[in-house]
């Protein structure tokens, strides 16, 4: 485990890479292992005990089936519709009680106040991308949907664990969709016209990975995303 105490919050996107980028470069860096990027304001409140060992024992066993890069929990909050697993009444239940101990789903994208990630598509991430998370969304938001299409297009999908739910209310964060449209084109420039479209759709074929080449301009003085 590294923990950050940098007394400066140079936004969320800047703050995952270091303390990513300084993990890859240790010696005890293992393929695989599992990395968990935790929002200090997620409520475990509906959380059951030992949440951490289920969501890692459920991305173990979608790593054989599926080579999952990554799995996260139900979230209530702001971040449930972007999260695209709504959760009713018998979702709840089921976590209360649940019949499957497996039971997960494919999903387009996690947020980024809680998931854990497959060491190997960190590291697989950054020598190929040179950074975990594309430094130009740091302020624009779509740092995680970014993350997840270029999950897909190398064949390592993200899921979600239905046995775990938390709270996250990101309502200080970039917002994703008509009321970001920057954030919309700089997108549609590194994913295509149709980035929405498949990203919505079940991972059975894949998209052309965006090029390490591919930059999008951003400005160092620009308001950072802290959340």
């Amino acid at each position: 485990m590294i923990l950050d105490r940098n007394p400066f919050n140079y936004g969320f996107v800047r703050n995952v890479n270091a303390v990513m980028e300084r993990m890859l470069t240790g010696t005890s860096f293992p393929n695989d292992g599992v990395v968990l990027v935790l929002n200090q304001d997620v409520d475990f409140s509906f959380a059951p005990p030992g949440w951490f060992d289920i969501l890692e024992e459920h991305l173990r066993y979608r790593m054989m089936t599926d080579h999952a890069a990554a799995i996260g929990p139900m979230m209530v909050g702001r971040t449930l519709a972007h999260q695209m697993a709504p959760i009713t009444p018998d979702d709840l239940a089921e976590v209360m009680n649940p019949r499957d101990p497996y039971a997960t789903q494919w999903i387009a994208a996690l947020s980024g106040a809680c998931v854990i990630y497959r060491s190997a598509f960190i590291r697989h991430r950054i020598e190929t991308t040179g950074a975990f998370l594309t430094p130009a969304f740091n302020r624009l938001g779509y740092d995680d949907m970014d993350l997840a299409l270029y999950a897909r297009a190398h064949g390592m999908p993200f899921f979600v664990s239905r046995s775990v739910v938390v709270n996250h209310d990101d309502r200080d964060a970039p917002r994703e969709g008509d009321g970001n449209p920057e954030g919309e084109a700089a997108m549609t420039q590194r994913w295509g016209p149709d980035w929405r479209i498949v990203a919505s759709s079940p991972p059975l074929d894949r998209l052309p990975a965006a090029s390490a080449a591919t930059t999008l301009e951003t400005n160092d003085h620009d308001d950072a995303r802290t959340d």
